[in-house]
């Protein structure tokens, strides 16, 4: 590896002149920029995935380095004929040294260039500055003096880029048409763009270098290909234009400011249609309608035509160069852009990592490299051998751009993992036998018993487990009291085999906890313990000892800078949490140590293998690479060798112990059940009648990044914070098709409450509120009435069917007309059947009409209020959704609305679970 890096150094440009990228990003590269070659060659072209320890930000800083070198070859290869490439008349306006002039034409006798400016100066300049030319972008032509200034600036200032290819002009940065396209995925693109305008060159940032959003194009997905991909993109670039015009001059725009915007949009309408320059307009218009209250309605036009925009120059395709994409996923869900791609003969570059924490993702690479457009892609895996013989040193200094990569790959190389187990003992039977798939399924039906098993039994053994000095004996035994209780009082209709089996477990578990038994011993070496807090109805420990916080370098959480971890046991609620997999894989600590007691050994060890596979495949070279063919894992066999050298044991036995593949697809059922038991605290009545009256909702999941969730009921919208395709934060109303893993999703209380407090300036307002809520305070009135829901609904029927009225007594109506508080009002017949329950029949047409008419003034002021939260939070949030904390509460029309953030890590289809609404719409853990 050494050697190809050696040798690649002196093919390209590797470096950033006075700074340099880590030693794997620049041979990554190197990879990148040979294929690239040897497609030109064969014109044949299959996507590369390429896989490090921890990708962190190596798909951006790939991508510099690639443009860098496309940068270099259209400088050599510059037009000689610029005057002709452009199409120049005498009389054009162009733009040389960042002056506007008129050209005038080429002088055959002095072979110079001539040109005017406005203050009637004709000036002649050397036939090698035509290279400088570019399309006017003004249409004021500058005087002369203003030309000689700039020109002078524009030689004696050499650009970064000029220094980084050791050029002895400025290239002409217009004519520099290389262009590459980095798919971040979501949520990492405004990162991507911040790294960039930080990460200094020659005192420029490295975003001016690059050109970003010229040359180096970064979108969150694929959209940017959508209009070249998709075969109606002449037929929506037809539309939008066409419903543009025809909406914004169908309006006479009084305000001046709103005036402009519009003459600016349709000014870049024709020619600039497929540039951010419009895009960004063109959001800044709509944005400015919906803000008045006169525009609304066009603005919510325009906001909805915006999914029609064939997208930022879907024409790019005949100057990109290369494609990163730094999501594997991002390629299954995408291949019809990805056989596009190939087509045109364009090198693609899947960048992915080794972090694979969920089950469904253990056969992620399996998926990819068995589905029919990807079986043929070319492989490189970045494993601890070619690392090892790149000599990676640590570095301190941040000497390169990339440190952070850089010293994350050095710990990868150098990290050892090292599994103990302890002696087999007493504890282990019981904790089996407590902690079993066969224990968790008997719970079935079982509500309370399941509830006290989650918060209860389970973290009590856990303590147990971890602890190596023994908890207070007196609060263990009263916890597991409080078990045993529950589990006499709700253990009817338990099989009488597993009940009796659990029986015994809980008394021999009472006599180990008595007798002072301990799984495991004292540990003098403290340094790099994991602690947890574990709080069992309301009693706390901290293991596996107390501790004073301040002396402890993991505590509830991985510190990244730490030289070492060791784990007293699988950690409580890894499976939400993932400690191990912090550890291990995305901040890749040196030193990982288990202590593991035998019930857990052979589960965490076959599992941790598992993780540790996922992360590799057999490798397929391009011939470019055929010098490196001794690196290449080229079987299985390779990659259990990696597998087995990746974990040492220091017990005895253990090194000889197959993997048992039957226990560990039990436990991962087990997590899975364990799982679903989350939800157990939130489901509500099984009884299709819901008689109980909770209101149901059939939902679906959403996962955070700190492992909370969110019940989404089907067809509800969610508020989401999206990067858009110029690199803007923009808020979404999104329904669960619409969501994306990487959104971040935010939930704000503007209730009914929120309204009436946003209404208190205005007493004809509340009065509008009042005859709003009348319905209401019938229903819930009548309701008290019943203990029984579907009485009520009985009640209901008789006065629809006395009245004749035609309205609709259903018990999941009725359910929601009592619970849900964003629902302002029922259907005409539904209200003057509630009406009825109260009124008579000749109040009913007035009285219904009157309320409807109040719900029409207040969902005005409801999408009022609803509108300024969504601008105060895109106010705050700018270009980074950072710039709002995870809980937040923010001042909108002189009230508070609380609020919170978290970015979305999984979404989780659901057809089967239904959920009470007052536990929907909330961060739940």
């Amino acid at each position: 590896m050494k050697e190809y890096l050696n040798n690649a150094k002196e093919r390209f440009y590797l470096n950033l002149g006075s700074r340099e990228f880590s030693p794997v990003i620049q041979a990554s590269t190197a990879i990148a920029l040979d294929y690239s070659e040897e497609i030109n060659r064969k014109e044949s072209s299959e996507p590369m995935v390429i896989t490090f320890p921890c990708k962190e930000s190596t798909a951006l800083w790939m991508s510099v380095q690639f443009l860098i070198n496309e940068f270099f070859y259209n400088y050599v290869h510059q037009s000689k004929n610029r005057i002709s490439e452009l199409d120049l008349k005498a009389g054009d306006k162009i733009d040389i040294f960042s002056t506007t002039a008129l050209f005038q034409r080429i002088d055959v006798g002095s072979n110079k260039l001539v040109m005017k400016f406005s203050d009637g100066v004709t000036a002649y300049t050397k036939m090698q500055n035509i290279q400088f030319i570019n399309p006017a972008r003004k249409k004021m032509v500058n005087k002369y003096v203003h030309y000689r200034k700039k020109k002078k600036q524009f030689l004696d200032k050499r650009k970064a880029l000029t220094q980084i290819l050791s050029l002895d002009l400025n290239p002409n940065f217009g004519a520099l048409s290389a262009k590459v396209v980095l798919i971040s995925g979501r949520g990492k693109a405004g990162l991507f763009r911040r790294q960039l305008s930080d990460t200094l060159i020659y005192d420029e940032p490295l975003s001016e270098t690059v050109l970003l959003d010229k040359n180096l194009l970064i979108s969150p997905d694929f959209g940017c290909f959508d209009g070249s991909v998709d075969d109606d993109s002449n037929k929506n670039t037809e539309f939008f234009v066409k419903a543009v015009t025809q909406n914004l001059k169908s309006i006479e725009f009084e305000d001046s400011e709103i005036k402009t915007i519009v003459h600016d949009c349709l000014g870049l309408l024709e020619r600039f249609l497929k540039t951010k320059k419009f895009v960004d307009k063109f959001q800044s218009l709509y944005s400015a309608l919906l803000k008045s209250s006169d525009y609304q309605n066009l603005g919510n036009k325009l906001q909805n035509l915006m999914k029609y925009h064939p997208g930022i120059e879907d024409d790019l395709i005949n100057d990109v160069s290369a494609v990163f994409v730094n999501d594997p996923q991002l390629m299954l869900e995408n291949p019809n852009t990805m056989k596009y791609l190939s087509r045109h003969h364009i090198p693609v570059f899947i960048i992915s990592d080794r972090v694979i924490s969920e089950w469904n993702e253990f056969d992620m690479y399996k998926t990819i490299f068995d589905h029919a457009s990807f079986k043929d892609a070319y492989r490189f895996n970045w494993d601890k051998n070619k690392l090892a013989d790149l000599e990676l040193q640590l570095d301190q200094e941040s000497h390169f751009i990339d440190n952070v990569n850089n010293n994350t790959f050095c710990r990868f190389v150098n990290q050892k993992i090292t599994v103990e187990e302890v002696n087999f003992n007493e504890f282990d039977h019981i904790f089996n036998a407590l902690e079993s798939k066969n224990f968790l399924s008997s719970l079935g039906e079982h509500k309370l018993l399941q509830k006290a098993y989650y918060q209860t039994l389970r973290p009590l053994l856990y303590v147990l487990k971890n602890a190596i000095v023994r908890p207070d004996t007196y609060k263990l035994i009263g916890l597991l009291d409080n078990f045993i209780e529950v589990y006499h009082t709700s253990s009817s209709g338990l099989d009488k085999e597993i009940k009796a089996s659990i029986y015994t477990s809980l008394a021999n578990l009472k006599s180990y906890i008595l007798l002072g038994g301990q799984p495991k011993r004292y540990i003098d070496d403290h340094n790099h313990l994991f602690y947890q807090d574990i709080s069992i109805n309301d009693v706390h420990f901290m293991l596996p000892i107390e501790a004073d916080q301040g002396t402890i370098t993991h505590h509830n959480d991985i510190d990244a800078t730490a030289k070492g971890i060791k784990f007293m046991g699988y950690p409580y609620r890894e499976y939400l949490f993932k400690y191990i997999d912090q550890s291990i894989f995305k901040k890749v600590i040196p030193n990982v140590n288990f202590v593991l007691n035998h019930c857990e050994s052979s589960i965490t060890t076959n599992t941790l293998k598992r993780k540790i596979g996922s992360g590799y495949y057999v490798e397929n070279f391009p011939a470019c690479l055929n010098e490196l063919e001794s690196y290449r894992i080229k079987n299985d066999d390779q990659i259990k060798s990696i597998i087995e050298s990746s974990i040492h044991f220091k017990s005895c036995g253990i090194d000889d112990r197959e993997d048992d593949k039957t226990m560990t697809t039990e436990y991962e059922e087990f997590e899975q059940m364990l799982h679903e038991l989350r939800y157990s605290g939130y489901r509500g009545s099984n009884d299709d009648r819901e008689a109980s009256g909770q209101y149901m909702l059939n939902c679906n999941v959403l996962h955070f990044e700190n492992g909370s969730y969110v019940f989404f009921p089907h067809n509800w919208r969610i508020l989401t914070l999206k990067e858009s395709i110029t690199g803007s934060i923009e808020t979404y109303s999104s329904k669960i098709e619409n969501v994306a893993v990487g959104d971040i999703a935010v939930i704000v209380n503007v209730s009914r409450r929120s309204i009436t407090k946003y209404l208190e300036g205005s007493r004809a307002m509340l009065t509008y509120m009042e005859t709003l809520e009348s319905w209401r305070e019938i229903l819930k009135k009548e309701r008290q009435k019943y203990e029984d829901v579907s009485e009520l609904v009985a009640r209901l029927e008789k006065v629809n069917q006395s009245l004749n009225i035609g309205g609709s007594p259903e018990n999941y109506n009725v359910l929601r007309w009592l619970h849900d508080e964003m629902m302002l009002a029922p259907t005409y017949e539904n209200l003057k059947m509630i009406l009825g329950l109260h009124y008579p029949k000749e109040e009913l047409l007035e009285r219904a009409k009157a309320i409807l008419g109040a719900k029409t003034v207040i969902l005005k002021a409801k999408n009022k209020l609803d509108r300024a939260v969504k601008d105060k939070l895109a106010e705050i949030i700018g270009t980074s959704h950072d710039a709002l904390d995870d809980t937040f509460t923010i001042e909108v029309q002189g009230i508070e609305v609380k609020g919170e953030k978290n970015e979305i890590v999984g979404i989780e289809k659901r057809s089967d679970l239904k959920i009470e609404y007052h536990s929907t719409m909330k961060f739940l853990k």
